[in-house]
């Protein structure tokens, strides 16, 4: 059952809250100054035929750093490129970066990964152009691997035609060799053929390079989740907090101690589905408690852990969770009233209540269970 704070613990509790949120507070601001929040910044244009996911927030790299994000996208009735009209990209970048920016310089819309969002990367050009004096730069488009395959498809039904040609003529090397035609034909499809190649081999390069980076996604995002589990239990395990949140899993296994326990089926104790104690079951769990009085040990304590059977139709996780909890608090009260916790006139041991619902167990179970069952655990720590 949960207990009540004192007010001195209620006050090093609220200390420490405070504590922990300066500190996330510090660790946020740390990140958007490294992301140039706060960062002096210049307006920067650039213009493409067409922009896919791109929108205000998206961010901006120069050789991969982080430099800046685009503020606004526009479509005006002005301004063409070969006949379309471009859509302007506004963007935000960095004051620190202007004067690493040259005449040259081109930007280029880029994945940045194979399920993430797209982002702007600009190369900033040659410095022998020197610097870049205009308030926008040129905007070329990704590769188009679509493009390429439909160029590939044109060339297969040229070589095709050609093959038809060469069935239908008399088959002589000598007409071959004469047909000039015929010869510039095979060396522009040749030709066309070389180009698509490379270009299909670029596409390929760029896939396999951002399938590395999704690898690399990944592998950061596990160990973020490691560092941020092995947070909570640090957090968990701290004098004040341990005593309000438990770890089923560490209260349950315990290498350093001896284990005895008695098993009930929640039809044993309970009216069915319910955290009512039939008469019968409350003798049950008195018989419980005058058993664990027999252990007086001071490194002992005892754990009271239900399970809810995981076939039972129309109950969620959550109302499992819920209706174990509290069967298992109805149990530790009974033994607290017939003094199961007492190992002596002035000491007292831990009785914890756990509700672990339709969980998996975290250990392998040796024995054949019911499906809904109770455990009543002493555990005696070994000297």
């Amino acid at each position: 059952m949960a207990r009540e704070l004192t007010p001195k613990q209620a006050k090093i509790l609220g200390i420490w809250s405070l504590g922990t949120c300066l500190a996330v507070g510090l660790v946020f601001f740390g990140l958007f100054a490294r992301q140039g929040t706060f960062a002096d910044t210049f307006d920067l244009t650039v213009g493409f035929p067409e922009v896919h996911d791109i929108e205000a927030g998206t961010p901006v790299r120069i050789r991969g750093l982080d430099v800046g994000q685009v503020t606004r996208v526009d479509y005006p009735d002005f301004d063409t490129q070969n006949g379309e009209s471009l859509v302007w990209v506004r963007m935000s970048i960095q004051k620190r970066y202007a004067d690493r920016l040259y005449a040259n310089a081109v930007a280029r819309i880029q994945s940045r990964g194979l399920l993430s969002t797209q982002m702007i990367a600009i190369h900033p050009g040659s410095p022998e152009k020197g610097q870049l004096t205009k308030d926008h730069i040129q905007g070329e488009l990704p590769f188009d691997l679509a493009g390429t395959t439909k160029k590939l498809a044109s060339i297969a039904e040229r070589a095709d035609a050609i093959m038809g040609d060469l069935q239908q003529s008399q088959g002589t090397l000598a007409k071959l060799l004469k047909d000039d035609a015929l010869y510039k034909q095979l060396v522009a499809v040749a030709e066309d053929s070389r180009t698509a190649i490379r270009g299909v081999t670029k596409t390929v390069d760029r896939v396999q390079s951002e399938v590395s980076g999704v690898k690399e996604l990944v592998q950061n995002g596990q160990a973020t989740v490691e560092s941020l589990k092995q947070n909570a239990d640090a957090i968990k395990a701290m004098p004040l907090v341990r005593n309000y949140v438990q770890d089923p899993v560490s209260v349950l296994i315990r290498p350093d101690s001896d284990r005895s326990r008695q098993i009930f089926a929640e039809a044993d104790l309970f009216e069915p589905g319910r955290a009512v104690l039939t008469e019968s079951g409350r003798l049950r769990v008195i018989a419980a408690a005058d058993w664990l009085k027999g252990e007086t040990s001071r490194d002992s304590d005892v754990v009271v852990v239900s399970f809810a059977d995981a076939n039972t139709p129309d109950q969620t996780p959550q109302m499992a969770k819920t209706l174990t909890q509290r069967q298992s608090e109805v149990v530790v009260d009974l033994l607290r009233e017939h003094g199961a916790h007492k190992i002596g006139w002035w000491s007292r041991r831990n009785v914890t209540a756990i509700g672990y619902g339709i969980a998996p167990l975290p250990y392998i179970e040796k024995e054949k269970l019911p499906g809904a069952h109770l455990q009543i655990v002493l555990f005696v720590k070994r000297s």
